[in-house]
């Protein structure tokens, strides 16, 4: 069997993406990797998924949002293992903070939907990661990219409020 290729990419974007569907992105963290070969997981596949961890955490610190940070990597690694066993070739992980919320996206080249309704029996081994992102996201969805193959999925977690005292 062959090993699987590996290449990784990182970008940041600082304050204010104009032109964002939504509202603007306050700060971005982005990691791109393309894994060809093996089919299913692989041993060299522990590092993406630490990678993704890190960034995420780095992301996250920078913010002064530590808080987050044992939902966010855990839903991380979910997401990114999905990717990796169902859709393999390029994906890419995203950590965004808006407004109201820190957004993780992760895209891959399959338009195959994941299963948020999968229940797995109790001798199963696989069957609950999508259960697991929908229990630590506040907020779950998938985005289908146009016409290319490929879609994202994506969890927010919500901030909680600013809470400001009146002087007196």
């Amino acid at each position: 069997m062959k090993a699987p290729s590996l290449s990784c990419s990182t970008t940041t974007a600082p304050l204010s993406v104009v032109g964002h569907e939504r509202e603007a992105d306050l700060s971005a963290a982005e990691v791109w990797f393309r894994r060809t070969g093996a089919e299913g997981l692989a041993p060299e596949d522990g590092q993406w998924l630490a990678c993704c961890r890190e960034i995420c955490t780095a992301a996250l610190t920078s913010w002064g949002l530590p808080a987050l940070t044992d939902r966010v990597r855990l839903v991380v690694s979910e997401l990114v293992t999905n990717a990796l066993v169902h859709a393999g070739g390029t994906m890419g992980v995203r950590i965004v903070r808006r407004a109201g919320a820190v957004r993780v996206e992760v895209a891959d080249a399959s338009r195959a939907q994941p299963r948020w309704d999968l229940t797995a029996g109790p001798e199963e081994c696989n069957g609950r990661g999508m259960l697991v992102v929908r229990a630590y996201g506040d907020h779950c969805g998938v985005t289908a990219a146009g016409t290319s193959a490929s879609k994202t999925v994506w969890c927010d977690f919500d901030l909680p409020p600013v809470v400001t005292r009146e002087r007196r």
